[in-house]
Order: structure tokens, then C-alpha cells, then sequence
């Protein structure tokens, strides 16, 4: 199934793009412990980076509209910070008091980064394709 061929994906392909960036912005939280997460704003920064790279890439490569471009990124990196504070919490259920205002600021911060990136990805489309 080739999943970026310049169209729309089904379904099939939007779970699998969504479970693969979960699983890529997942990453940097998921090798952190919960002090390194508090203490270290590089984790958190590198898997919104991510975040955004990955909207910019499916803005690219898909016909799909900046919302869908800018949504399944977003969702799947909330996906991947609930298992963190899952992950966290095990051990000690108080880490994470605060997480609705965590939630609110990785929505906020992953908004505008994703659709920076995303309008940047598709008039740099659109300046190629008119070449």
C-alpha cells in the first residue's frame, strides 16, 4: 500500500500514519523519567518539533486540507503525552497534579507550530508545482 503518492489516503493508511507518529513523537518523551521531563524542556520541544515536521509532511506529500494535515499530528502527539503521564504516574501518582493545564499547553503550543508549518508546506507546494 503506498500511503504518500501525491492524493488521499483512506483510512487504512490514516491509522497507520497516526499510530507511526505517535510512536515518533512518542519517542523523546518515553526515554525520559519524569524529573528529566520537569527539568529539561528538550524533551517536550523535540517531540513538538516533530510534531509539527510531520504535519509539514503529510501537507506536503497529500491533497488532503490543511485541518486533516494539521489534526491527526496534533491527536497523535496528545495520544503519545497520555501514555507519558500514564508511564509516569505508575510509579507515583502524584506526578502530573497539573496535567489539564499540560494538555492546554501542548494543544496551544502544537496548534501554532503545526499550522505554521503546514501553510509553509503547501505554498511551498504550490511554488513547485508551478515550475
Amino acid at each position: 500500500m503506498i500511503i504518500f503518492e501525491d492524493h488521499k489516503f483512506n483510512w487504512k493508511g490514516k491509522i497507520i500514519v497516526f499510530l507511526a507518529i505517535v510512536i515518533v513523537t512518542g519517542i523523546p518523551w518515553w526515554i525520559s523519567t519524569y524529573t528529566q521531563y520537569l527539568k529539561n524542556g528538550l524533551y517536550s520541544g523535540a517531540s513538538v518539533i516533530i510534531c509539527a515536521v510531520c504535519a509539514g509532511v503529510l501537507a506536503y506529500n497529500t491533497k488532503h486540507k490543511k485541518r486533516i494535515c494539521i489534526l491527526i499530528p496534533i491527536a497523535a502527539h496528545q495520544i503519545a503525552f497520555f501514555i507519558k503521564a500514564y508511564i509516569d504516574c505508575l510509579p507515583d501518582p502524584t506526578n502530573h497534579n497539573l496535567i489539564p493545564f499540560e494538555i492546554l499547553g501542548h494543544l496551544l503550543v502544537d496548534g501554532v507550530l503545526c499550522l505554521i508549518i503546514v501553510v509553509m508546506a503547501k505554498v511551498l507546494k504550490s511554488i513547485s508545482i508551478k515550475k
